[in-house]
């Protein structure tokens, strides 16, 4: 992506993906673990279909 000229993360977040690996994993892993944070990922899911059916035509041209 970063090819296509587009920002992966916001710089923070990208920061903490790289220099804070182990605070991630912590953090997903309690996400995935109970029934709000399921329900938090699910609804942010289906309501990005239109965001994610576009990131494929682009992957695909």
């Amino acid at each position: 992506m970063k090819k296509l000229g587009y920002e992966i993360l916001p710089k923070g977040e990208y920061e903490n993906c790289v220099n804070k690996k182990k605070l991630g994993a912590f953090i997903y892993r309690f996400m995935f673990s109970n029934f709000i944070g399921k329900l938090c990922i699910l609804d942010h899911a289906m309501s990005a279909k239109d965001e994610a059916t576009l990131l494929n035509s682009e992957f695909e041209n």
